[in-house]
C-alpha cells in the first residue's frame, strides 16, 4: 500500500529536558483538525535498555501507534518538496511507501533537513 500527503503543518522540537528530537508533519493548517500525521523522533542517547529492546534508533509513527516502530524504513528520500519513506518489509504492516508533499507556506528547508539528517542518519538521501 502506498500513502500519499498533503503536509500542510511541519512542526520541529528539540526536547532537550526530555532528551529528544522530534518532526511532526499534519495534513491541516489548524494543530486541532490533523487527520494525518507522520512524527520522526529519536532520542538523544540510548541506554542498555534501549539496545536491548531494539529501540536504539529512529521511531517513526503514522496515525495511532499501531502504524509505528523503530528503525523501520530502508531509506528516506527528500526530493525538493516530496518526502518519502520506503518502509521494511513486515508482514504485520501493509504499507510500503509513505510520501509526504510539503506544502506549508513558512518552514525553514535548511532546518528541517538538518534534523532529519540528525534523526534518519544514513537512512536519509537528499537529491
Amino acid at each position: 500500500m502506498k500513502i500519499e500527503l498533503k503536509i500542510k503543518t511541519i512542526n520541529i522540537s528539540n526536547n532537550v529536558d526530555e532528551g529528544y528530537k522530534m518532526i511532526a508533519f499534519g495534513d491541516h493548517e489548524e494543530e486541532d483538525n490533523i487527520e494525518n500525521y507522520l512524527i520522526l523522533q529519536k532520542a538523544n542517547i540510548f541506554d542498555e535498555q534501549d539496545k536491548e529492546l531494539g529501540m536504539d534508533s529512529y521511531y517513526l509513527e503514522y496515525n495511532d501507534q499501531s502504524n509505528s516502530g523503530y528503525g523501520v524504513c530502508k531509506e528516506v528520500i527528500l526530493n525538493k518538496n516530496k518526502l518519502s519513506f520506503y518502509l521494511l518489509s513486515n508482514k504485520n504492516y501493509e504499507i510500503e511507501i509513505i510520501t509526504l508533499e510539503l506544502e506549508p507556506k513558512n518552514y525553514d528547508k535548511e532546518e528541517l533537513e538538518l534534523y532529519l539528517k540528525e534523526i534518519l542518519g544514513e537512512t536519509l538521501k537528499i537529491k
